[in-house]
Order: C-alpha cells, then structure tokens, then sequence
C-alpha cells in the first residue's frame, strides 16, 4: 500500500510543479490586452484582433486569408519590435502553417482542439510544447502463488500426517484476489509538430498478504501439525510425518503464517511520430524498463509442552523464504490513436527484454527454553543447514505488455479515460516454490532439528532457483491534466 501512496504523491508533485509553471507562463500578457498595449507607457496602435471563438472579437475588421501576411502601419517605437520578429498579436496568422505526412491526403494542421500550430490564436495560448500529468486508479489481478501443503489438522492417531489429513493452509494458490494499483504517467512534446515527446510511468500494485493463524486452548485441542517428509533413516517407516505444533493432553501452542507479494514498475520512454493524419497517428514507443517483484514466506509457531518430560518446555520455530526479482531492459512498441468527435481510441503494445536477477534468502530458526532457564537455538523445520543461505541467478526475461483505453476530452484540459491492461513476466521466482518438494511434499531429514548432526540425505535440499511466469491484468480509470 506505501508504494501506491508513493506513487500518487509524486504524481501530485508532478502535476503541481507543471502547473505552477504553466500559471507563471500565462501571466505575462493579459487576455484582453494586445502585447503592445502590454509594454508601459504604450497605447494600443490598432484594434484587437478578431479570431475564431472570440466573441469580443471587432468583426467590423476584416479576417485575413489564411495565406496572406497582413502588415500593420507601425509607429516609429515599435518598428525595433516588429522586425525582431517578436510574438504576433492575435489573430495574426503565419504566411506557412505546419502540415500533415503528405500520404494522409489532409491539407494543412489546422488547429483543432489536439492539434494547434504556432500560427493558431485559439484564446487560451498555444498548446505545443504542454507537458501532460495522467494519474489513473486500477482494480487488478495477478496470477496466483502456489504454496506447498503447510498446516495441517486431524482426528487423534493420525498425527496431521499426510495423506489422510486436512489442509488447513496451503496446496493451493493465493493472492489471486482483486488488488487496488495505481499508475503515473507524465511527458511532454519537444517540437511543435508533436512528433517527438519524452516522459516516464510508474504503477504499484497494493500488495497482496494472505496470513493463516491457528491456535489451541490451554489443553491442546484441537490437532495443529506442520507435514513433512522424513528422511532420517534412524527413524522407522512410514516416512511420512509431521511436527505436532498441539498435541490433545500434552502440548498447547498457535501458529501463523504470512505469505506477501508486492510490485513495483518504472518506465522512462521516447515517442516518436511514425504516421499521422488528420483524425489518427502511430507513434514508435521506445525506453527503459525496471520492474521489482517481491515475494516472501513466513512460519512461525510456539509450542508449550504440559506433559511429559519435557513438561514446561517452550520451543519456537520459524522458516522465512525472501524473494526479490528485479527487471532491467529496454523496450520497444508501437502507439496508435484515433480521434471519433471528443472521444480518442487508444491501443499499445510493447515489448521488454532484459535481465532478470533473481535474490533468494532462506534462514530458519528455532529455539528450546527449559523450565529450569537457558536457551538452546537452532534451525527451523523447511530452513536448515542443508539449504539455507542466500543465492542469486541472473535470467534473461521478456515482458510483453499490452494496453486499450478510451478516452474523453472534457475540456482543452483535462481529459478522462476507461481502459484494459495486461502484462506478463516470463520469468519470476516466487517463494513458495523454493521449499525442497523432491518427495512429493515439503522433505526433510528431522535429524537436524534443535541444532541435531545431520544423519542420512541432506534434506531439506537446495538445487538451484526455482522460477515460473507471473502476470497482471486491470481495469483503470484515469484523469489526465494537460498544462
């Protein structure tokens, strides 16, 4: 969630900067003033200017044609002015305007509402050159995370040992939920034909956490255990077993855990205008690309022994697998809109490739508290020596992505947007996936539990990152100021 937090303020910060920049900007002449009538001390020479959509306009001077300059009489103090080709006054249109790709059949730009040259007066200033703020809310989707069986439960004798008991948490994919996301996108045009723009995204996910707790009461029911396979072969057959974390008559404890994802992107990028005519355009999208994945798994539980002759023992476990991917690469695609009226069709796609490192933490740890004091640590149950440690793997990854938006112009502006996107990573390790599985569930060789020597396979083993694909599709909603 402090990364969608982030995301937002600094697209606030964004958007006020640009605006306050924007305001400085237009204050220099006022909106009925000429600019000669602006210099102190000075008098208007001619009447203001009529131009289209002004209804203060003078239509009692006639509007010149498009291709021809008109030369105002000039009194002698401004003669300087005029001939250092300062800003005309309104109304005054340019002997040349800009054009379109000759192959688009379309005459001249013209100044519509999206596209203005600088021989255009619309009355509210030209729009080249304006930089751009969009901000967009996002409901989102992310492909689930698979997790081993982990929790476990049963009826007395069979021990929460699988098969035979209930899964009360894991065998299953988490965090496919909706997610609330959000994205900043800011840029701004280099030339006056808006053929060229640069400009930077950021999106954030709001993270998912899917936490599991359980608990006895002060007896031990009911049945709390942690499944395993066993490979020490000082222990008989059947291998399958499990650490009782509650035990009916005989020991009380309660369990937790926490399994969190977490998504970060930042995109810095050039446009660049391959086809344009009078209603529709192709830009070439082309820049950087940085994505971080986060994925961890935490559990930890708390055992009180109340019979036996471990009576008044306390012993603590926990197991944490802390994954971090980040994207580094360059991407490229292709931009296309088309213009229906007020409303704007938009469709991207792109493509990243680069490197994908991989950072995979394992650390366990246990303890044994005796009633009579001291303190005896340890490993944990799927974090031992055999596989703890940290390790890192650099992939090469492509991201394809691919985005549709409708959007509204609402006034010169400010314009609103519906839109659909999806991205997909093909390679991304995830933590669940790094638990020693080679026997069908989480394998272990009990023999190191509570700081124990190891006795027979080294299990659980490491074997290198484990990795799979990963997306994220969403629904937006945007707001984008134009200033």
């Amino acid at each position: 969630m402090s990364s969608i937090r982030t995301i937002f303020t600094l697209g606030t910060i964004v958007l006020a900067v640009a605006a306050f920049q924007s305001q400085a900007a237009g204050q220099a002449v006022p909106s009925d003033t000429t600019p000669f009538q602006a210099a102190e001390g000075n008098s208007a020479f001619f009447g203001y200017a009529g131009f289209v959509g002004d209804e203060r306009a003078d239509t009692s001077i006639p509007s010149p044609s498009p291709k021809t300059v008109v030369h105002q009489a000039a009194t002698p103090s401004f003669t300087s002015y005029l001939d250092d080709e300062g800003p005309s006054a309104p109304g005054l249109v340019e002997a040349e305007s800009k054009s379109f790709d000759d192959s688009c059949g379309v005459g001249k730009l013209g100044c519509d509402d999206k596209y203005c040259d600088s021989g255009c007066d619309s009355g509210f200033g030209p729009t080249l050159y304006d930089p751009w703020v969009t901000i967009e809310y996002m409901h989102a989707w992310a492909r689930g995370r698979w997790l081993p069986p982990l929790v476990t439960t049963s009826p007395p004798g069979v021990d929460g040992v699988l098969p035979g008991s209930s899964i009360l948490f894991g065998d299953e994919y988490v965090g496919s939920g909706l997610q609330a996301s959000g994205r900043v996108s800011f840029g701004a045009w280099l030339d006056d034909e808006q053929s060229v723009a640069m400009g930077g995204r950021m999106f954030a996910l709001e993270g998912d956490s899917t936490d599991f707790a359980a608990a006895s009461d002060i007896l031990g029911s009911p049945l709390i255990s942690r499944p395993f396979f066993n490979t020490d072969p000082l222990v008989p057959p059947p291998p399958e077993d499990s650490l009782r974390v509650t035990l009916p008559a005989f020991r009380s404890g309660d369990l937790r855990a926490t399994a969190d994802n977490d998504v970060l992107g930042v995109e810095a990028f050039l446009r660049y205008s391959l086809h344009r005519c009078e209603n529709r355009r192709v830009d070439l999208w082309a820049g950087y690309h940085f994505t971080k994945i986060d994925d961890r798994l935490n559990i930890n539980h708390r055992m009180l022994q109340f019979a036996g002759p471990l009576a008044g023992t306390v012993f603590t476990f926990e197991d944490i697998f802390d994954v971090k991917n980040e994207f580094h690469g360059g991407e490229l695609g292709l931009l296309s809109e088309v213009d229906r009226g007020p409303f704007t069709v938009s469709l991207m796609g792109k493509l990243s490739m680069g490197n994908m490192r991989e950072t995979l933490t394992i650390s366990g740890f246990s303890s044994r508290i005796p009633p009579a004091g001291g303190f005896h640590p340890g490993h944990g149950l799927l974090a031992m020596p055999t596989n703890v440690g940290t390790y890192v793997r650099d992939d090469f990854a492509i991201i394809p992505e691919a985005e549709f938006k409708v959007i509204c112009r609402i006034t010169k502006r400010l314009e609103a947007s519906l839109g659909y996107s999806f991205v997909y990573w093909s390679d991304v390790a995830l933590a669940g996936q790094q638990i020693d599985m080679s026997m069908g569930q989480p394998t272990v060789n009990a023999s190191q539990l509570l700081g124990g020597a190891l006795a027979g396979p080294p299990n659980p083993a490491f074997t290198g990152i484990v990795d799979t694909d990963f997306w994220i599709q969403a629904l937006s909603f945007g707001l984008t100021f134009k200033l």
